[in-house]
């Protein structure tokens, strides 16, 4: 499914819930869990959740398809979670299946439009992290391939 953004309107925020509910409700509803990590003061985080966060276009989007949790990286269970998914830039946004496998990943600040594209990138098989490094193990070495490969890694600082 693609959705392109069209409204810039604003409306609510994500609903955000701690780390151990995101987890529960993932299991039991089927949904990706996206996590977002900052730390207080981010520049680029506080500019996420002010004007990505609220456009009612996200807000919609994200909300109907993925669990999402918020995580300081740098306070109380938030240091414990994110010695698991390893943030070290922030905003670091990182989704994951109902397993726990990291199927997405972005590190920085992303408008509206990039948001978008890296949630549909991220929940396709063809073109998920996790989809495209099996595709890699499986011998996949074809040019197109490995520019599209490259550039996710290199998005998610995995090289």
């Amino acid at each position: 499914m693609i959705f392109f953004h069209v409204s810039g309107q604003k409306s609510d925020s994500l609903h955000f819930q701690n780390y151990s509910n995101a987890i529960s409700l993932s299991k039991s509803s089927g949904k990706p869990i996206l996590l977002f990590f900052y730390f207080d003061g981010c520049g680029a985080c506080i500019n996420m959740e002010n004007k990505v966060f609220t456009d009612s276009t996200i807000v919609n989007y994200v909300g109907k398809n993925f669990i999402c949790s918020k995580i300081n990286a740098k306070k109380g269970e938030g240091i414990e979670i994110n010695m698991i998914y390893k943030a070290q830039s922030f905003p670091t946004t990182i989704i994951c299946d109902t397993n726990g496998v990291i199927i997405g990943k972005n590190i920085g600040l992303l408008s509206v439009d990039e948001f978008l594209r890296f949630c549909n990138r991220s929940i396709n098989r063809n073109t998920s992290l996790a989809g495209m490094r099996e595709m890699y193990k499986q011998g996949n070495r074809s040019a197109d391939f490995l520019y599209d490969y490259c550039y996710l890694l290199y998005g998610g600082n995995e090289i």
